[in-house]
């Protein structure tokens, strides 16, 4: 019965402001089937720097900061 953890980011939205809300999922499994979730949430400010972010946080960030402007 091996146990493993995942984390995962499964949403992230835009507010009007250009706020990005993210939301991580923390996964236990057994054998592949998850059996615990927990979630994880974190916002990034307009020009808030980016360094060690995945890369798709990034991408949307700076999308939907050039437009803020």
């Amino acid at each position: 019965m091996a146990l493993s953890e995942q984390t995962l980011i499964d949403q992230i939205e835009v507010t009007s402001n250009g706020t990005i809300q993210i939301r991580e999922a923390n996964l236990v499994l057994r054998e592949g089937t998850e059996i615990a979730k927990t979630f994880h949430r974190y916002c990034l400010h307009p020009g808030a720097d980016l360094s060690g972010q995945p890369e798709k946080v990034v991408d949307i960030a700076l999308a939907a900061w050039k437009h803020l402007s």
